[in-house]
């Protein structure tokens, strides 16, 4: 495992000098220390070889302290009330038999919920092919299959990375929502500490930690639990907004580091 950055943005008028900071796994590393120091796995270029993790505003769950609040419960239990089945797998064992309809439900119903997809087949392939994506979890409502979330887990955590499900099959309630606190109840029965939820940058990923105690972003320094405090970075970062196109146009060749 090494760490290094890499340059982004300058503005010289106010020796202002960005750089992003990275982590590289290689097999057998200890995914520990890489989470718990707010990085979270880099899948932007399917061409990158190597195992990519950058350091962000991550957000994760301290499960000692979970819990939903009234509104939130009342969400999961109405959802609880149509049956849903939750079934945890091996990742290789569940893709030797299941790929191909994982990849072509998770792309349908992402067009389903957005009108410019974020993931072609090639970059889902490319994370499907992570050695440390180790669980996928299968939801199932009357014997079909209506969601998949894809984990990354070890012994003190859980990262919840990418999860896709069919949005017309719940039009009153959030499948999504449901899965994600399904799997946070499912976390904490199993003794683990923390479930990482991706990212927190602007408004749209507050749904991540609403009505939800436990929850600490990485503040550049250490994990922070003032929510009013992500409340207003995600409001600023509205406002500074770099264009989503340009996110991923660090120099990452290797010859270069």
């Amino acid at each position: 495992m090494r760490f290094f950055a890499a340059e982004f943005v300058n503005n010289y008028a106010t020796y202002s000098f960005g750089y992003c900071e990275y982590a590289e796994w290689e097999p057998g590393d200890d995914l520990e220390p890489i989470y718990t120091r707010g990085y979270l796995p880099y899948s932007g270029d399917p061409e990158q070889p190597r195992h990519l993790f950058y350091k962000c505003r991550s957000l994760r769950i301290d499960l000692a302290r979970f819990a939903f609040d009234k509104k939130r419960r009342y969400h999961q239990r109405r959802l609880d009330e149509l049956g849903p089945a939750f079934a945890l797998h091996d990742k290789q064992a569940f893709l030797a038999q299941h790929q191909a309809q994982l990849e072509a439900d998770a792309l349908r119903w992402i067009d389903q919920r957005f009108d410019q997809a974020y993931l072609t087949t090639e970059r889902l392939r490319y994370i499907l092919d992570k050695p440390y994506l180790n669980r996928i979890a299968e939801v199932r409502l009357e014997g079909k299959v209506v969601a998949y979330a894809l984990l990354v887990a070890w012994e003190r955590g859980l990262h919840y990375w990418y999860s896709f499900y069919d949005s017309a099959i719940v039009t009153e309630l959030s499948l999504g929502k449901w899965l994600m606190g399904h799997t946070l109840e499912y976390a904490q029965e199993q003794g683990l500490p923390y479930v990482y939820l991706g990212t927190a940058y602007r408004r749209k990923s507050a749904y991540k930690s609403q009505g939800t105690r436990g929850a600490e972003h990485f503040d550049g320094m250490a994990w922070n639990t003032d929510k009013e405090r992500l409340k207003q970075l995600q409001l600023r970062d509205e406002r500074l907004a770099i264009p989503e196109a340009d996110l991923f146009k660090q120099d990452l060749d290797p010859e270069g580091l």
